[in-house]
Parts: C-alpha cells; sequence; structure tokens
C-alpha cells in the first residue's frame, strides 16, 4: 500500500502524456507520505529522457 512507504519519493510526469493521465501521478503523490510530484509542461511519457539531468541530479542528491 502506498500509505506504508515512508521512504521520500520523487515522482515524474510529463504533462503532454498521451499513454498516462497526470490525475493518475497527482494521486499516488497525494497517497505517499513524503512525495515530491515534478511536472514538466514539455514532456510526454519520455520524460526520463526529456528530464534525465534533473531527475540525476535529484537522486544524486538522495544518495547518504
Amino acid at each position: 500500500m502506498a500509505s506504508d512507504v515512508i521512504t521520500p519519493v520523487h515522482l515524474w510526469h510529463g504533462a503532454l502524456d498521451a499513454n498516462v493521465s497526470i490525475a493518475c501521478s497527482r494521486h499516488l503523490a497525494r497517497e505517499l507520505a513524503d512525495a515530491t510530484l515534478h511536472v514538466s509542461d514539455s514532456s510526454d511519457h519520455n520524460i526520463g529522457h526529456d528530464r534525465r539531468d534533473e531527475i540525476t541530479t535529484v537522486i544524486a542528491s538522495c544518495v547518504v
């Protein structure tokens, strides 16, 4: 269950994604205790490619 996840979670969603509704990401972000939703207005389903530098930076900042 999403409510069992207590670690910080970062979610990325492309606003132009025709495969997955942004409502799904918003719902999941609300269900998680500590979630940050990053929305890219210029990305589609390939947001991992479009925003790879941002995603890598966030991941690197979380490593202890």
